[in-house]
């Protein structure tokens, strides 16, 4: 990660905790329970013969079960995989998110662009902060389609401890803030 020349390092970081459920996962973790539920229950009649849907190929059983299985379990799998790779830095002019090994994508805002931190804690006084709020599940597909998300996307998960990290934030968020206005 590169600061802009001046820039001094405030903090730097990584996640400190790792979930594979979060919050925000719930709804997809329940449906695509009930999903891998009915399928291997529509695999297991196929296969005893009971042929409740005999319309329905084996085949296509088992394409949707693989299906919902990578649907369930895709989100949480990547964002805890790219948590294993993600570094924060924090300067006095803005919050910089690398997530990747040798050529990692870099998301870096300077403090006079972003809103308030928000926090959500995780307990053992890990949290996560976000800029305005949190970024809601559509917010990422909305990134994904090139239109722009009305959330910040720059979020530091899993850090601590967090309530010396949000008021340093908040100072070096005040300070951007009173050069630049």
């Amino acid at each position: 990660m590169t600061e802009q020349n001046g820039d001094s390092v405030l903090w730097r970081g990584e996640p400190d905790k790792y979930f594979f459920i979060e919050r925000s996962d719930w709804l997809i973790a329940l449906i695509g329970v009930v999903w891998i539920a009915v399928n291997v229950w529509l695999i297991v009649d196929y296969l005893t013969e009971r042929t409740f849907l005999s319309a329905v190929r084996f085949e296509w059983r088992i394409v949707s079960l693989v299906i919902g299985t990578a649907v369930t379990l895709g989100h949480p799998l990547v964002r805890g995989l790219s948590l294993l790779n993600t570094r924060y830095t924090i300067t006095d002019r803005e919050v910089i998110v690398a997530i990747g090994g040798r050529r990692p994508q870099v998301w870096a805002m300077s403090f006079d662009l972003l809103l308030p931190p928000v926090v959500r804690r995780h307990g053992d006084d890990v949290g996560s902060v976000a800029f305005g709020e949190f970024p809601r599940p559509w917010d990422t597909v909305a990134a994904a389609l090139g239109r722009r998300p009305v959330t910040s996307m720059i979020v530091l998960r899993y850090v601590g401890p967090v309530d010396e990290i949000l008021a340093l934030i908040t100072s070096a968020r005040d300070r951007a803030w009173a050069v630049a206005g």
